[in-house]
């Protein structure tokens, strides 16, 4: 049995059921979620995986509980740690946290064990090799309205490229940066080169600013029907955004695990996906970030002043 903690946002949410798919694919074992994390009547509303149609059942705190690490340290390793033997973190082996993911996965003795795995994996390695199962189990095309349907049509019939500004939540998180316009006027000078007659498609969190600040975008359309507070969190808002993306047939994605799902499930074999080459405020975040990136190695990182 594989358990996944679920917690965060919509994309955090898809990286950890993607990771927790794969490797229940290659354990030839069942997939259960730990969703304790929105008990919490603030993140209630944040929980979107029951608008899919997944193949996984909610885990009782009694079958991973035993599983995962305890803040109290067993008996003999406090002794061993008097005596000066470095023995710390502990850690149940049946935690599993990101780092231990690949390694796992490319271990020949999986079967039979219960493993509870807990992070963020943003990393597409962990599920690259279901990509098939994972562009459909995260297809939520019959949620989309009347409206919706019809603008998707028209993405599909078009040089589409989806343009996501993500604004409100990071003005006041200092840890992510708040991408200046002169990242998307880049991304968009260079697709203007590249594509044919493409049209851009803007979604954010944000759309009147947004509307502002890009309206002398020639072949511009400002997507504003499932931002609303009516539709945003109420509703399925942001999901018939994320299926709008990822059929448009091109993306220049902010730094939101959001937008780039919508680059790694968009179809098209001729797709190019900017993103941006700063992330973070965080110098070490960043730096990590850098160093280790979880974007694909064909999509195009765009360079700009903060």
């Amino acid at each position: 049995m594989i358990i996944t903690k679920i917690q965060g946002g919509l994309g955090n949410q898809l990286f950890q059921y993607a990771t927790g798919r794969a490797l229940s694919i290659r354990n030839k074992s069942e997939l259960k979620l730990d969703l304790s994390f929105f008990e919490n009547p603030e993140y209630q509303k944040v929980y979107r995986l029951d608008k899919f149609n997944l193949p996984f059942t909610v885990a009782k705190d009694s079958e991973f509980n035993h599983l995962k690490n305890v803040s109290k340290i067993p008996f003999h390793f406090r002794i061993l740690k008097r005596l000066g033997i470095k023995v710390f973190p502990y850690y149940k082996k049946s935690n599993l946290l990101e780092d231990e993911i690949l390694t796992l996965s490319e271990s020949k003795n999986l079967s039979n064990r219960d493993y509870y795995l807990e992070g963020w994996f943003s990393n597409p390695n962990y599920f690259n090799e279901i990509r098939g199962i994972i562009l459909k189990e995260f297809n939520a095309d019959q949620l989309l309205s009347p409206e919706n349907i019809v603008l998707q049509k028209e993405v599909l019939n078009s040089n589409s490229v989806a343009v996501h500004i993500r604004r409100k939540d990071y003005l006041a998180n200092h840890y992510f940066t708040t991408l200046p316009k002169e990242y998307y006027i880049k991304s968009i000078e260079q697709l203007v080169n590249e594509i044919n007659s493409p049209t851009f498609y803007f979604f954010s969190d944000d759309i009147s600013w947004v509307k502002e600040q890009f309206k002398n975008i020639q072949k511009v359309r400002f997507v504003a029907c499932n931002s609303n507070s009516e539709t945003a969190w109420n509703t399925i808002g942001d999901i018939s955004d994320l299926m709008l993306m990822r059929t448009c047939k091109h993306q220049i994605i902010a730094n939101s695990t959001f937008s780039w799902w919508a680059g790694w499930l968009n179809e098209n074999p001729s797709k190019l996906v900017l993103f941006p080459a700063i992330w973070y405020n965080d110098v070490k975040a960043q730096k990590k970030f850098e160093t280790n990136s979880f974007m694909p190695t064909e999509w195009i990182k765009i360079q700009f002043t903060k």
